[in-house]
């Protein structure tokens, strides 16, 4: 069924908009009209209209930025906060975005919230876009009347999300692309590269020292097999990522050996526990209770070995222990951690403990891991020098000695 757009004012003076499906253009402005509604415009979305839509005549879905969320959650706040209803809020933000589905999805949840549902259940319908911690925010700012407080609340969390992938993204990305490269480059000195020197070394029918003879084996097998070392380079990381979807037993065996990795496993444990301590700082002040905040942050700390930790801290909180006491015996957070949390649970302000914890791992983090890659960086240029300058003896000493003999 063809679907339009249209705009119209309101009995407050507010300029709203809104799609509605209808067999024909007029049909629905004679709907419109018997509502009592004055159109200021409409028009057809889809085909040669503006919006790319599905077979349904839905908008296709397309992702949402974080960036997008992180501008509605500022819009809102604004807004609600000036006295606006949160309905105008999110059609003025559909307006400007210029991602359609995020549009149809703002203009449905408005109308949503109009026909008498919570904002919090009309974003549960959209998974994909609303996360379930997000919500749930929003959920205790209706509940408490504080709903501007809870989407700069939001908005806060968005961006700290933001930095760190940030950060870490550009730590990790130039150290990445220098090992694929590395990798790329040896397969083909050794595919390529040196069967034609070894093919000019064979005709000279020069003696083969030890060092030359492994080189040109490992070339011989290199240049029959590179298809397979190739995949592998390829495959392994894919057949991970899926086994790790697939099974959860091996998804938490992988988080278990992460932890483990030297300068790696340390920095793994920082970012499980930086994420624990702000997102649970964030939804301990936006009201939530400590069962349901620590069962939300299972899913938000990104490794399975610690949400495991949290679930029994879930268990323990819930029959009189201390969360203190039962994250201490998962020996998986920090000392720090644990003596700020410790002091947050004697003082009852577990939200400015773990504000301090996240903060300090916030500073810290993004340094550890510069200087950790910064490390790398050397030690691959070592290597790249060790491979290149094996393969100049492997091929320069045979040549040698056919001087040498010459000379004789």
């Amino acid at each position: 069924m063809p679907r339009f757009a249209y705009k119209w004012i309101d009995k407050e003076g507010v300029k709203r908009s809104a799609t509605a499906e209808a067999e024909r253009l007029e049909e629905l402005e004679g709907r419109l009209l018997e509502q009592g509604i004055a159109l200021l415009s409409i028009r057809p979305v889809g085909g040669n209209g503006v919006a790319a839509r599905s077979g349904d005549g839905s908008p296709r879905r397309r992702k949402v930025a974080r960036r997008d969320l992180i501008e509605l959650c500022i819009f809102a706040a604004t807004l609600t906060d000036a006295g606006l209803p949160i309905t105008t809020a999110f059609r003025d933000f559909a307006d400007e975005t210029r991602n359609t589905y995020f549009r149809s999805v703002l203009e449905g949840i408005a109308t949503s919230v109009e026909s008498g549902e919570t904002l919090a259940s009309s974003m549960s319908l959209h998974p994909d876009i609303f996360k379930v911690e997000f919500i749930s925010v929003v959920r205790a700012g209706e509940k408490s009347g504080r709903l501007p407080e809870s989407f700069t609340e939001i908005r806060s969390w968005l961006e700290w999300e933001e930095r760190i992938s940030g950060d870490i993204r550009q730590a990790t990305t130039y150290p990445m692309v220098v090992s694929i490269l590395l990798a790329l480059f040896v397969l083909f000195l050794f595919s390529s590269v040196i069967p034609k020197i070894a093919a000019i070394l064979e005709d000279m029918h020069v003696a083969m020292p030890l060092i030359t003879r492994l080189i040109l084996g490992a070339s011989h097998a290199a240049s029959r097999t590179w298809w397979i070392w190739l995949l592998l380079l390829v495959g392994i990381p894919l057949a991970t990522r899926l086994a790790i979807r697939r099974s959860e037993a091996f998804a938490e065996r992988w988080d278990s050996m992460l932890l483990r990795l030297p300068v790696l496993g340390e920095l793994n444990s920082m970012g499980a526990q930086s994420r624990f301590a702000q997102n649970f700082a964030v939804l301990h002040r936006a009201g939530i209770s400590i069962l349901e905040n620590l069962e939300l942050c299972m899913g938000l700390v990104g490794n399975r070995c610690f949400a495991k930790a949290l679930s029994f801290a879930i268990r323990d909180v819930g029959e009189g222990g201390t969360l203190t006491g039962s994250l201490r015996r998962s020996a998986l957070f920090s000392p720090l951690c644990l003596r700020m949390l410790a002091a947050g649970e004697s003082t009852g302000d577990l939200e400015k403990a773990l504000s301090n914890v996240a903060r300090y791992y916030n500073e810290e983090l993004p340094r550890r891991i510069k200087h950790a890659f910064s490390l790398l960086e050397p030690a691959m240029i070592l290597v790249l020098v060790a491979v290149v300058g094996t393969v100049a003896l492997a091929i320069f000493l045979p040549i040698l000695s056919l001087g040498s003999g010459l000379r004789r």
